[in-house]
């Protein structure tokens, strides 16, 4: 902790992977009523490497005063971050539905940050910055949700950031409940997993090579 008194608190920034918080660590100056003079602000920058996961940040904040005490607060990212609209896309390799106990929900209403047209409520699509474009299908008649694309990676954040607004759009008494109505398309998964283990079994190897030569050499 600074020795400075007016400077007693630290605050931590905490984002998931692939969101970088700038800065992520800092500290706040109080006056002698125990308030801020400046505002606190950091920028969340999202890396362009990557799909984004999560927009789940959290702050924490410790202080000396009285003792050491700390807090610790969650917030949710605003999705044009990490997101833009696109051009839905009719065939995916990827395909996840979700269920919901509910009557299906307006996209337009779910995303309203997003400029869709209420006529065409029922279909969008969201690009992340990589270029890799996520589907919404809404089917009134059955109340699901299919999302689709060709990346396994890319439905994650859709996935999370559509039951996270289904729950906010229906009141508490109604009970929602939202369930995968699909297989869950492991076979990408499996794909990285052997990718991962054939680089695995190659370095290995590599290494053994190595450790050989210098041996010798010694």
């Amino acid at each position: 902790m600074p020795k400075n008194q007016n400077v007693n608190i630290r605050v931590f920034f905490t984002c998931d992977p692939l969101i970088v918080a700038t800065p992520s660590e800092t500290c706040l100056q109080l006056d002698d009523k125990g308030q801020a003079a400046l505002p606190m602000m950091f920028h969340a920058v999202p890396s362009k490497c990557g799909l984004v996961a999560s927009l789940r940040v959290e702050v924490s904040v410790v202080t000396v005063l009285a003792g050491a005490s700390s807090m610790t607060q969650q917030f949710i990212l605003p999705l044009q971050l990490v997101m833009k609209l696109s051009v839905p896309v009719r065939e995916a390799r990827v395909k996840v539905t979700l269920s919901a106990n509910q009557p299906a929900a307006s996209l337009a209403q779910l995303f309203q940050e997003f400029a869709v047209e209420e006529s065409a409520s029922n279909l969008m699509a969201l690009k992340h910055l990589n270029g890799t474009v996520v589907s919404i299908l809404v089917s009134k008649t059955t109340n699901k949700y299919r999302l689709q694309s060709d990346s396994l990676a890319a439905l994650a954040l859709l996935v999370d950031e559509l039951q996270r607004r289904l729950h906010l759009n229906f009141s508490a008494p109604t009970n929602l409940q939202v369930n995968l109505d699909s297989p869950l398309p492991v076979q990408e998964t499996w794909s990285q997993i052997e990718t991962h283990y054939s680089t695995y079994v190659e370095l290995k190897k590599e290494t053994v090579y190595n450790v050989k030569i210098i041996r010798r050499k010694t």
